[in-house]
Parts: structure tokens; C-alpha cells; sequence
């Protein structure tokens, strides 16, 4: 497997779930997120969208991907741009791509509601 690099990260938060300030454990249903673009050494970038827990465990803000057989949560993984080297156009294609069409992706294909802010 080849070297992944984030390029962007964004949160989005899933109306009607509880915001992170009044969360104390991930016992509870995934409340945000997590909206990745990717760079794959010799694949391209991608990006992963994938609901997310995000609490506070004292003064610190935590993260944590849902896991185990029960999980069945939406999510999604794919190229947007393949190519086998990473370019400055490449890049640039991938990430204008992203910002565009990642809300979209999150309320049409996955089907969350989503807050986005104006």
C-alpha cells in the first residue's frame, strides 16, 4: 500500500445530533462528519466520507470512528482524480472537485442532513 497524504479536512455537522461541547462519551450515535481529500502515492486522491463521534474528554476535543459488526453507518470512499504522480494541477482538479460537490455527496448519496454553514 502506498503513502496516503491528507490534503483537507472538513466537519459537518448532522442536524438533530448533539454538538461535541455537550457530548461525554462515543456511546452515543455518530454526530458528525468527516469529509477527507486524500492523495494515494501511485492511485490519485480520494476522498472518504465517513460519520464520525466527536466528544470532549475534559478540556480536549476527541474523534472517533464508529466500529464493530452493529455499525452499518453510510459511508463512502472514491478517486476523484486517478493519476500515479501527485502534480500541482492534479491537485488543484482534486481539490476544487472536493469543495464543490462534497456537501452534495454527504445529503444526496449517504443521505445525512447535514448543517452547513452559510
Amino acid at each position: 500500500m502506498g503513502k496516503i497524504e491528507t490534503i483537507k479536512d472538513i466537519y459537518f455537522h448532522i442536524k438533530g445530533m448533539q454538538f461535541s461541547s455537550e457530548r461525554n462519551s462515543m456511546g452515543q450515535n455518530p454526530n458528525y462528519i468527516h469529509a477527507n481529500l486524500i492523495y494515494k502515492t501511485g492511485k490519485g486522491y480520494f476522498w472518504d466520507i465517513r460519520p464520525v463521534h466527536k466528544y470532549m474528554m475534559g478540556d480536549v476535543e476527541m474523534v472517533a470512528v464508529p466500529f464493530g459488526v452493529k455499525i452499518a453507518e453510510p459511508r463512502l470512499e472514491e478517486a476523484l482524480v486517478k493519476c500515479t504522480r501527485k502534480s500541482a494541477n492534479k491537485e488543484k482538479e482534486a481539490r476544487e472537485y472536493f469543495e464543490t460537490n462534497v456537501a452534495s455527496a454527504i445529503t444526496h448519496r449517504l443521505k445525512y442532513r447535514i448543517e452547513i454553514a452559510a
